[in-house]
């Protein structure tokens, strides 16, 4: 029984951290600006989403922007659409030969055609608000050199947006936390940004390139590395995004495979400790529970108890970074389903393969 006892507490200890973190993010007063910005949208078949994507970036408060989508070989009519907006802010950019991937399309808009130093990346099934760039532009005024934001689904009503949006929630919290702690773990790559110079020291994505997701991340970790104090993350409502679900259970299934599959890629010791830890004392909540129940029933559902609270807490405060509704069903129920959900992920992710844009990539 104390086995689980220590399990539970060093979670929740974890978690009192990230919150006290937390209180620690301020929103930053917007300050005027005329430096050049581009905004990058790498594409692969978005046709029904990415003029919806286009029009919310035009449609910001912050004129001097350019957008460059850069198509990644799309099979449907992504190329067309965006030929066909009458704005000469939007130019459309395609990948050509062998290149092919996030991480090259990014690579290309960066190298090949942004005019602005400041450079910020979306994807091409997001919204975002008026404010957006603004909010971006601000925080990479105060030496910081790379900013990210928060992201949530899109409420389409239901049990499955709304546990989705919840778990999102926490993920958004954890990232914003460790950015404020110098140790920045997770960011989103549909709401982050950076400055062209930063990226061209830290050579881009040289030497992960093999690896089909992780922009967000890997560029991250670089970045960190040399420049400890220049991530920012935007607190302000302005700075969110807005984005599409997974559409099924599948998409589902292969998002999440891609995202737990990147941590044995990364290079640096957080980047290892941080998912084995919290593998490993989810792994230790199930199996302990489920081996003492029958004996200390009153004790086991106690520890339960305890960490349903802590999680309540960090999810409360963590959602006003992500606008989230909290539904107290819902996190109920993520409760019974996300240690399963960490130990299954945590296994599938070292194996196999997962698709994503239309493309099949190995593990």
């Amino acid at each position: 029984m104390l086995g689980l006892i220590i399990v539970v507490l060093l979670y929740v200890t974890a978690l009192l951290v990230l919150m006290n973190a937390l209180r620690r993010i301020k929103s930053t007063k917007t300050q005027p600006s005329e430096e050049w910005v581009t905004v990058l949208i790498p594409v692969r078949n978005e046709e029904f989403c990415i003029q919806r994507t286009v029009q919310s970036i035009l449609t910001n408060k912050y004129h001097n922007i350019e957008v460059l989508v850069i198509d990644d070989h799309s099979t449907d009519r992504t190329a067309e659409i965006v030929s066909s907006i009458d704005d000469d802010r939007v130019c459309l950019l395609k990948l050509e030969g062998s290149k092919t991937g996030k991480k090259a399309a990014i690579t290309m808009g960066v190298d090949a055609a942004a005019r602005g130093d400041i450079v910020i990346c979306t994807d091409g099934d997001t919204v975002v608000g008026e404010r957006w760039v603004e909010n971006h532009v601000t925080n990479l005024l105060e030496e910081k050199v790379l900013a990210f934001g928060s992201v949530k689904y899109f409420d389409r009503g239901g049990f499955w947006t709304n546990l989705l949006n919840t778990e999102l929630t926490a993920l958004v919290g954890v990232g914003a936390a460790t950015s404020v702690l110098g140790k920045a773990s997770m960011i989103n790559g549909c709401n982050y940004s950076f400055r062209k110079k930063a990226f061209k020291k830290v050579a881009g994505f040289e030497g992960n390139e093999h690896v089909a997701s992780g922009d967000d991340e890997f560029l991250l970790r670089k970045i960190t590395k040399f420049y400890p104090d220049g991530v920012a993350f935007l607190g302000e409502e302005g700075g969110r995004v807005e984005t599409e679900p997974p559409a099924s259970v599948r998409q589902f299934y292969y998002q999440r495979k891609r995202w737990a599959s990147k941590w044995k890629h990364h290079r640096d010791l957080l980047s290892w400790v941080m998912p084995l830890f919290v593998f490993a004392i989810y792994a230790l909540f199930v199996g302990l529970a489920f081996y003492l129940f029958f004996d200390h029933k009153t004790e086991v559902i106690g520890c339960i108890a305890v960490k349903l609270l802590a999680d309540w807490m960090f999810l409360k405060k963590s959602s006003t970074l992500t606008g989230v509704r909290l539904s107290v069903f819902t996190v109920f129920c993520l409760q019974i389903i996300y240690p399963f959900y960490v130990v299954f992920f945590g296994i599938a992710s070292n194996f196999g393969k997962f698709r994503w844009r239309s493309r099949s990539y190995p593990i």
